[in-house]
């Protein structure tokens, strides 16, 4: 393989793992603005029936306070099984760590590796290989993210790639 075929196989190999990483770090912040939205729900409805609960136990309505408690009980035990606090940290990590590893493949895609340096490439190479596996490590790790976020990601993505601010450098 001649270095100019090997950079640009390289080349080819870093945009389209990093395309993958971008897709996941877009379906975790989507991931990360829906259990946001959960937790506004689940939360606020929450906080103001246990006010209008107290208030009411206040005006010797036992019924009322009673019944209005019991459905705050409801809707705290839906956020303590939900954790939605917990799964917008965990997305909103994992979102973080796919946006560097895909910049970081983005750059390397994009880096010029003059034609004479063919003994440079084989290092590129298992740099490369490197990374890919801690990428796996890292993709092992991550909270899940259902199919629906994955698709509209990678839509978004479909999109998003034909613009200028992501081409590759021509060979």
């Amino acid at each position: 393989m001649t270095p100019d075929q090997l950079r640009t196989a390289l080349q080819k190999e870093c945009w389209e793992h990093g395309a993958r990483l971008r897709v996941y770090g877009r379906a975790h912040i989507m991931a990360a603005a829906f259990y946001d939205r959960i937790q506004l729900v689940l939360g606020l409805p929450t906080a103001i029936l246990a006010a209008i609960a107290g208030f009411s136990g206040l005006l010797d309505n036992a019924l009322l306070a009673g019944a209005i408690a019991l459905v705050v009980a409801c809707l705290s035990a839906a956020a303590t099984f939900v954790r939605p606090g917990q799964r917008v940290t965990d997305h909103t990590v994992a979102a973080r760590g796919f946006s560097r590893l895909f910049q970081l493949y983005f750059d390397l895609a994009r880096i010029q590796i003059p034609s004479a340096s063919s003994s440079d490439l084989p290092a590129l190479r298992k740099k490369v290989r490197i990374l890919e596996e801690q990428d796996e490590v890292r993709l092992d790790s991550r909270p899940f993210v259902s199919e629906r976020f994955m698709k509209r990601a990678g839509d978004e993505w479909e999109i998003e790639k034909r613009s200028d601010r992501f081409r590759l450098p021509s060979a």
